[in-house]
């Protein structure tokens, strides 16, 4: 792709990286959608836009280079050595690696206090392959902050990326709610674990945290701007 990461649409509907093997996804896996199902568990709306999210992803990589490249490529976290040498952003990006598990289990238990019976028979993360692919969701925008906190880069999208993620998202019907929620949570649950260690929080990571939300505020209908 020219301009742009060649990253996964963060949602975890793109499997692979042009160039990647794909992982296999189970049959019927359809996450954040009450929409008819292709049998590949899709809706046929959203197939064109996954295609695009592939080849335009949402993380804009021109100024960041190869490291940045290469960990998204294989859906991880930097290593020690592809960081920066900037402990005051390095130490806290490694961090959120480092305790990405606990981070993310806390920003799902405030999403299902918060969003009570959403992962319920009826609610918006049901069957279970919603949520599912909520929570790795919630993994995955951990792990582009991350990268934007390393990075000291917190405006980290590109405006054609978020542009086809704000169309896949309306075709699969995810809660942009309950979403923006998780993401605050994901911030709340960063800093705590970074005060517990002793690790300084940067504005830098605040920033980050902060553009993604703006981002995902903005994909929601003016009605629920204007709520």
């Amino acid at each position: 792709p020219t301009g742009i990461w060649a990253m996964p649409h963060l949602a975890g509907f793109v499997v692979a990286s042009p160039g990647v093997a794909p992982r296999r996804r189970p049959r019927g896996y359809c996450p954040a959608t009450t929409a008819a199902a292709s049998p590949a568990g899709i809706p046929p709306a959203a197939a064109p836009l996954l295609a695009a999210q592939a080849a335009r992803p949402i993380f804009d990589h021109l100024a960041l280079g190869a490291p940045y490249r290469g960990a998204e490529e294989q859906q991880r976290f930097l290593a020690d050595g592809e960081m920066p040498a900037a402990p005051r952003t390095t130490a806290p990006a490694a961090i959120m690696r480092d305790r990405a598990d606990a981070i993310v289990h806390a920003a799902r238990t405030q999403m299902l206090l918060q969003f009570p019976g959403i992962a319920q028979p009826g609610g918006a993360l049901w069957p279970p392959a919603r949520s599912a692919a909520c929570w790795r969701d919630l993994r995955n925008f951990l792990r582009v902050c991350h990268y934007a906190t390393a990075a000291q880069r917190p405006d980290f999208t590109n405006a054609e990326g978020m542009a086809i993620m704000r169309q896949l998202y309306a075709a699969l019907g995810v809660p942009l709610d309950a979403m923006m929620c998780g993401v605050a949570a994901l911030r709340s649950a960063s800093r705590d674990v970074c005060k517990n260690d002793g690790v300084a929080w940067p504005a830098t990571a605040d920033q980050s945290f902060d553009h993604l939300l703006q981002e995902l505020s903005a994909m929601r209908p003016a009605a629920d701007h204007d709520a």
